[in-house]
């Protein structure tokens, strides 16, 4: 946890949750300073279903990091899809063979 504390610190960012029990820390900081902090670019993208932000390539974690971050989560901001169909309360939804 400290290393994580310092690399955070580095890079601007503060650690807003710690829910060390569940493996889960929740990073807050500026677009700029995450895309740094991670080595990232993040783009601009304008869809169909509207604009979205996303990052080409892979996010980049310091070594000493490496053996406790599984993984970062929430650099891009996709468009939500809308579901086409509802389910009617007290019906179950149909079953596929």
């Amino acid at each position: 946890m400290r290393a994580l504390r310092a690399f955070a610190r580095t890079h601007h960012l503060r650690i807003a949750r710690d829910r060390l029990s569940e493996r889960n820390i929740t990073l807050r900081g500026t677009s700029g300073h995450f895309s740094k902090a991670f080595h990232v670019r993040r783009t601009k993208y304008d869809s169909p279903r509207g604009i979205f932000y996303a990052y080409p390539g892979e996010v980049w974690i310091p070594r000493r990091l490496s053996a406790i971050v599984d993984g970062v989560i929430g650099l891009a901001q996709y468009p939500v899809h809308r579901l086409s169909a509802q389910l009617r309360p007290g019906r179950p939804p149909a079953q596929s063979p």
